[in-house]
């Protein structure tokens, strides 16, 4: 029987040369301007070998040099270093229950073009059932991609979506109840002519966070609105698990003879207390035909009975799902956003409650929970800087492999 080896693999010159190229792309991207000198110090590398690979980086068009540093040592100002916005646009696709969100970024990480485009055909109710081909997921991105090329630089796209791709190419998502055939993401590639850097939406939106708050280096995002999801972050990274993502929190079964949900399971955390169900409660607590969440937002700030107790109800329900999430998993800082935190501190309150209750007590007793900072509600920010931080192959977007 072959053994498999379990040496770490040494890592080439090229590879240590792309590390150093990125290292100080990120580095010029993270200040107000950096010199030459600043960047040797902090790199722990020869000033000749900074040099070497700034002018190689100022060649290709990703930093330029501008302006002067003042300087209490004698001699010339350092002259400081810039990106250089135009050199690359970042165009990020994140797929919604409802359509595609879209934002263009520069090279900066500043926005440049936003927008929405809904899925053509889909049904409002998730309980009904949405048959998209390959052609009609596809076909919209490729539209989109084609017409910012005449005006943008655009080498690689990033695509946020609502589930996972495995190693075969296949899209699955239960939000979208939908599973893509094998290659889903070969054909894509090929229709936009471009590759693709693939994320998660709640992984993205957790990753979003440390730009609105301080937070610590591990921290759970869970995304309450329209269905439930988490995104776990991990010394700074979002933590992936491949196929079987780990931040499914929302396919935790809460009652195994429960309510049936479109992942083909029952008893789904989902199935109970996303934005959706909420409202069709509150409906028939309040005797209405329709309920709007500002509705149940308001009936809570003005005590109603029925709804303060629907909703500590739900902050148990919510609290089982964190326990055994952080069972697996133990993080001691949970984030709730996507919606659910328009419900403001007397439903956190009620959380809080609830998880010294019924929470796993080694774990919870240690847990801070709070709400989301990020206004905008949308993920496509965490996914622009999860890619430049982490998926972006400078090396290969500039042309500067041997």
């Amino acid at each position: 029987m072959a053994v498999r080896s379990t040496a770490t693999k040494i890592p080439t010159q090229h590879h240590i040369k792309a590390m150093h190229l990125k290292d100080i792309y990120l580095k010029v991207l993270q200040s107000d301007g950096i010199s030459r000198a600043r960047l040797k110090d902090e790199m722990h590398l020869s000033f000749p070998s900074v040099s070497a690979l700034v002018d190689e980086l100022i060649s290709r068009g990703v930093l330029y040099e501008e302006g002067t540093q003042e300087s209490v040592r004698r001699g010339r100002p350092s002259i400081l270093l810039q990106v250089n916005p135009d050199a690359l646009t970042v165009p990020v696709v994140n797929m919604t229950r409802d359509g595609y969100q879209y934002c263009l970024y520069d090279c900066c990480g500043r926005a440049l073009k936003e927008g929405f485009l809904p899925y053509p055909d889909k049904p409002k109710s998730l309980l009904e059932k949405w048959h998209p081909d390959e052609e009609m997921i596809c076909k919209p991105i490729q539209l989109l991609i084609s017409g910012f090329r005449e005006h943008y630089n655009m080498r690689e796209l990033v695509l946020s979506v609502p589930g996972s791709v495995n190693v075969r190419g296949v899209l699955t998502s239960s939000a979208l109840q939908i599973t893509m055939p094998e290659k889903f993401l070969q054909r894509l590639e090929e229709m936009i002519q471009m590759p693709i850097a693939m994320v998660n939406n709640s992984d993205a939106e957790a990753y979003a966070e440390q730009f609105f708050q301080p937070l610590p280096e591990d921290y759970v995002y869970i995304h309450v609105g329209k269905g439930v999801g988490a995104g776990i972050i991990r010394n700074g990274r979002i933590l992936d698990s491949g196929p079987m993502r780990a931040g499914e929190i929302g396919h935790i079964c809460i009652d195994y003879n429960g309510r049936s949900c479109p992942c083909g399971n029952r008893g789904c955390l989902e199935r109970y207390i996303d934005v959706s169900q909420l409202n069709q409660e509150a409906a028939q607590l309040l005797q209405r035909n329709t309920v709007e969440f500002t509705d149940i937002c308001q009936a809570l700030e003005q005590e109603n009975p029925q709804i303060v107790e629907m909703l500590r109800e739900k902050a148990r329900l919510l609290s089982v799902g964190i326990s055994n999430m952080m069972a697996m998993q133990p993080v001691y800082h949970v984030i709730l956003g996507g919606g659910i935190e328009q419900l403001g501190e007397r439903f956190l309150e009620m959380l809080r409650k609830a998880i010294k209750a019924y929470g796993f007590r080694k774990y919870m007793n240690r847990l801070t929970i709070t709400y989301t900072a990020n206004t905008s509600g949308s993920g496509a920010l965490g996914a622009m800087w999860n890619y430049l931080h982490h998926q972006m192959k400078i090396e290969k977007l500039f042309n500067m492999e041997e």
